[in-house]
């Protein structure tokens, strides 16, 4: 090819080189395929994809649409059965909270006849006779026995007409059984009880507070401070004891709570247990007397302070609709009727209420009004 052709091409050449260098700056560059970052999981790269709403576990981490996919669904599959195996793990440790308290026994510590029944509910029913009983519970823990209540003395049992009191009024008690012939039914020595709690100091509940002398005494400070009508203390110095000054969590694990409940004396307490089937009960001492004295809301004109007394019967209606507990009045024989006296049933593994028949309790008496 000679020189001229070849020079006459050059410029040709130049303006093909030109168009498409042209071409190239007004097009765009094709974008390179999107990569999801490394390490980065199935659900979070849809949802950066998609953009809506996604979670882990419950946590709102980022974005993803609603419809997910299967990948998606199983893992949210595996946070749903994490967050039941949690919940059910939570109730189980909540059941064994009050699983060293196994065993709940009900012990006749006494039984009489009030002469007025109105000395109790002022104005109604006056001059008439009501039958009484007293109770003492005996609780058996993995930490030991707990005795609420001691009842009259034992002395009575050997006095074939009971002890008749000063005033007619008053209630005329008798004993058919000791308290430590119970307990040896049940096998359990006095010096087997580790905790003596009462409930008050009036001699229906601490008569036979002396045969543990090495129990701990567990009473609110107000209470053991209340000298007696003669001056002196209500219970021997030389007795161990704990002065409580409110609530008192017994064992540690809310399976028996003391409950402040002043207004009877000034330094009343009832108790709340707990047991692991059987569910909750309030033990009444003597915040309350009996059925109608409870459904009327009926303050004892003898009670240390009336408007005390009114304000621990509404507590205690209102720890019987938070726990769903029944109220076990101390005095009030129809109730009493309706258990079986210890030693009574088996006292096998897993039958908690020793005492107990398995009959419902009257309904107005399990639950607050």
């Amino acid at each position: 090819m000679d020189r001229t052709s070849t020079e006459a091409r050059k410029p040709a050449a130049r303006a093909r080189a030109a168009r498409e260098k042209r071409r190239r700056r007004t097009e765009p560059a094709q974008a390179e395929p999107r990569r999801p970052p490394p390490r980065l999981s199935e659900r979070r790269r849809v949802a950066e994809e998609r953009g809506g709403p996604w979670r882990r576990c419950g946590a709102v981490i980022g974005f993803a649409p609603f419809e997910e996919g299967r990948a998606i669904m199983k893992r949210s599959g595996l946070c749903i059965a994490a967050s039941v195996a949690l919940s059910l793990s939570a109730g189980a440790a909540s059941a064994q909270s009050t699983a060293g308290l196994d065993k709940l026994y009900i012990l006749n510590c006494g039984e009489g006849v009030a002469g007025d029944i109105s000395r109790w509910s002022p104005g109604v029913n006056v001059g008439q006779p009501m039958p009484f009983v007293d109770n003492c519970y005996l609780m058996h823990h993995a930490q030991g026995w707990l005795l609420w209540d001691t009842g009259v003395a034992d002395a009575i049992a050997a006095m074939p007409e009971g002890q008749a009191p000063q005033d007619p009024r008053m209630t005329h008690w008798r004993r058919p059984k000791t308290l430590a012939g119970e307990l040896e039914a049940i096998g359990v020595k006095p010096s087997d009880i580790k905790y003596v709690a009462v409930s008050h100091t009036h001699p229906d509940h601490i008569g036979n507070v002396a045969l543990f002398p090495q129990a701990m005494l567990l009473v609110q400070k107000a209470e053991y401070e209340w000298p007696t009508p003669f001056g002196t203390g209500r219970f021997k110095p030389e007795h161990p004891v704990t002065k409580l000054e409110g609530d008192h969590d017994v064992f540690g694990d809310g399976s028996v709570t003391i409950l402040a409940t002043p207004g009877h004396t000034p330094g009343h307490q009832s108790l709340l247990v707990r047991l692991p089937k059987t569910g909750a009960l309030v033990l009444s001492g003597d915040a309350v007397h009996f059925k109608s004295n409870w459904d009327n809301r009926g303050v004892p004109a003898n009670n240390a302070d009336k408007d005390k007394t009114l304000a621990s019967m509404q507590r205690i209606a209102d720890v019987l609709a938070k726990e769903k507990a029944q109220l076990w009045i101390n005095h009030d024989k129809a109730q009493r009727d309706s258990l079986t006296m210890a030693p009574g049933a088996s006292t096998s593994e897993g039958n908690e209420l020793c005492n107990s028949s398995t009959r419902t309790l009257p309904g107005p008496l399990t639950r607050a009004r």
